[in-house]
This record gives structure tokens, sequence and C-alpha cells, in this order.
């Protein structure tokens, strides 16, 4: 810049930050009056003047260089997977699981009355039966629940063809008197059964809902932890809160209960469960484990870095090192969300701390939620294998 009659080089050196070390001298300099200063002089700025630190302003610039120890790290955390998160509609669930189950049943029924019929030459309602009260504001009269109707009523088709073929095998197993009995049950009878199925796979469907809703990977999200500086991080412990009272969460892997298989088909023996019976069948010679074996104690996983505590959702994942520019991703945890937020956000926010840092770095987090509730339905539908 002109200063008078002359041109001045201005420098502007922005003020020190923790961390910044001390830059000495890099070359001896002397002028021709031999004033000057050695390599490796560190100089420092008082009011007015520039001159070589004292053993005080050293001290200082020691200080301010250790001092990166304690700065604060920059670092990200997030949650990644089942994103935007999926929800289920607990308002409604109780009267979906109740049509979904009288469906199955009803399906069932109606094939049976179509076998009935068949064999009698008669009306599909023989005397002496009577329509079952099958409420269809339950079952649903939309074009999805007929469609679910009819995907039932093929299922009860392919489980009459199964009863038509295994009374074909009838003379392979006659050759050796293994049969089986064959179907002595009135329609009377098998509707009572199909009743019986249909409460307790209704009553089961309630209960296994959220471990089945969980086992298809709904919910299901890990804690990804960043540290972009240059820090060294040792036993990290990060901690994430979601606050909204309508959301829980587990730490434990899913273990969907079995639901209950349905009545033997109508018109389909009674099978023969004689070993040579079974070999003829594809199943030779199979010895059900005695009990207690072949089972695993999944809730004794040491290996696990994450847990969750609920009350509102606060999930804990620790680290033993988080290296300079390195990432590292939590064990599995599955958030429970029975409704969606207003705002369409699932919020919270989160907290690290480390060895050696006396400081806690905290930050917020965000989640988006899906428009629509997952179908219960075919949550339901996916976890049935008969």
């Amino acid at each position: 810049m002109p200063l008078d009659t002359a041109i001045v080089a201005v420098f502007i050196v922005e003020p020190p930050e923790p961390g910044h070390r001390a830059w000495p001298l890099r070359k001896t300099y002397r002028d021709a009056n031999g004033k000057g200063a050695d390599e490796g002089t560190v100089f420092v700025r008082n009011p007015g003047r520039t001159a070589p630190a004292s053993a005080a302003e050293m001290d200082m610039l020691s200080r301010r260089a250790a001092a990166s120890e304690q700065a604060t790290p920059d670092i990200d955390v997030e949650l990644e997977g089942d994103v935007p998160l999926s929800w289920f509609d607990e308002a409604t669930l109780g009267d979906a699981i109740a049509g979904w189950s009288q469906r199955r049943a009803w399906s069932r029924v109606s094939a049976a009355r179509e076998l009935d019929a068949e064999r009698n030459r008669a009306d599909p309602e023989p005397s002496g039966t009577t329509d079952r009260p099958y409420d269809l504001r339950q079952m649903g009269t939309s074009a999805a629940a007929i469609a679910a109707t009819l995907a039932e009523a093929a299922r009860a088709q392919r489980d009459l063809e199964r009863a038509m073929q295994q009374a074909a095998s009838t003379s392979v197993l006659g050759a050796f008197g293994l049969t089986g009995k064959p179907d002595q049950r009135s329609l009377e009878t098998f509707e009572a059964e199909v009743d019986d199925w249909e409460t307790r796979l209704t009553e089961a469907a309630r209960d296994s809902f959220d471990e089945m809703y969980r086992a298809q990977g709904h919910g299901e999200v890990v804690v990804r932890v960043t540290n972009r500086s240059n820090r060294f991080l040792e036993n990290v412990r990060v901690k994430v809160t979601f606050p909204w009272h309508a959301a829980s969460a587990s730490d434990e892997e899913p273990r969907p209960g079995r639901l209950p298989a349905p009545p033997r088909p109508y018109g389909e023996p009674e099978a023969d469960d004689s070993p040579i019976a079974r070999m003829l069948h594809g199943g030779a010679f199979l010895t059900p484990l005695p009990s207690g074996l072949g089972t695993f104690d999944y809730g004794t996983d040491l290996g696990r870095r994450t847990w969750v505590e609920n009350g509102s959702i606060n999930i804990t994942f620790e680290l033993d090192e988080l290296r300079p520019h390195d990432s590292d991703t939590s064990d599995s945890i599955w958030i429970r969300l029975p409704a969606r937020p207003d705002s369409g956000l699932l919020e919270g926010t989160w907290e690290l701390t480390a060895k050696g840092m006396h400081a806690v770095v905290r930050g917020g987090v965000a989640l988006e939620t899906t428009d629509a509730p997952v179908n219960s339905t075919d949550v339901l539908s996916r976890s049935v294998t008969s």
C-alpha cells in the first residue's frame, strides 16, 4: 500500500488458535552491522514492538500448542438404515389383525363347503350347517381386502390340492398298509376347529406383531459416528436420545413366535406317522431334537457395543477408539413408531465423550418418517408359512 512516497507491503496475520505451534526463524540473518537473529529464534509481538520470546512467553506458546488436546473435535452423528423411518398405525392394528385372521379362516371354510357340496351333490350348506357370522366390516370390502380374501382362497385351494395328492398316494402307501385314517370329521366339526384356530391365530398375531415387524427390517437403524478432526479418540461413548413419548426401541434381535398352524384341510386323511410313512412322504427318519438342544440364548451376546434404555429412547454406543477422519457404526437397534409425529420428523439430540477430552460434544439429529404407515396385514402375511 502507498505510504507517503513509498510502497509498503502489509501482511495481515490472523491471531493464533489453541493448538497452533510456535513458528521459529528458519534461517540465520545478519545485516551489515551484524544485527539480526539466529535460526530457531521465536519472535512474539508485544505492543509497539516485535522481539525474541522470553522464557515466560515460550511457556505460554507451549501451553497454546498443547491445547490441541483440549480442542473440541469435529464430530458427525447420524442414523442409517430404515430411513425414512417406518411406522404403523396402532389405532387400527387390532381391527386389521381381526380382519386378517377372519379372512384366512373363511377361505378354509369356503373351500371345505365347496368340497362337501361336491361330495354330496347338494347345496354347499347341507342341513345342519348355518352361515358363520363373518363380519364384512372387519373383513373389509375394499379392493385390497377382496384381493386378500381371494389370495386366502387360493391358499386354501392349494391345501385342497395337497390333500388330493396325498389321497392319490394311498395306492403306494396301501401296499405297505400305511394309508392313514380317512377323514372322519363332519363339516360342522371342521368349522368348529377353524373357529378355535381363528381365535388362537388372532391372539398370537397380536402378541407377535412387534417381533414380526422388526424381523422384516422395519425400524432397524444403526448409529454412525464420524471423526472429521485430526484427533485420535479413545474410550468413546455416544448417547442418542429421542424424547418423543410414543416412540420406543429395542436392542434385542427379533424372535417372532410361530403362529398356530391351521387345522388339517377338510377331507385330508390323518397322516401315518410311522418311519416308513415318513420316508415315503419325504421326511425319512427325521427325529426331533430333545428339548433344550439346538437353542441359543440371544440375551447373552457379549459382543454388543450398543444398548437401549426406554422411557424416552436412549441409545448408547461405545467404541474403543475412533481414528482421525474415520467412522464406525453401532449394532442394529429397532425403533418402534406406533404413529407418525406431527412434524413428520423424529427429533433428538446426541452427545459424545472420550478419554482425555474435557468437554462434551453435542448435536441434534432428525429422522424423516414415511408418509404412509406400514401395511400391517402385509407384515402378518409375510410371516406365515401355511
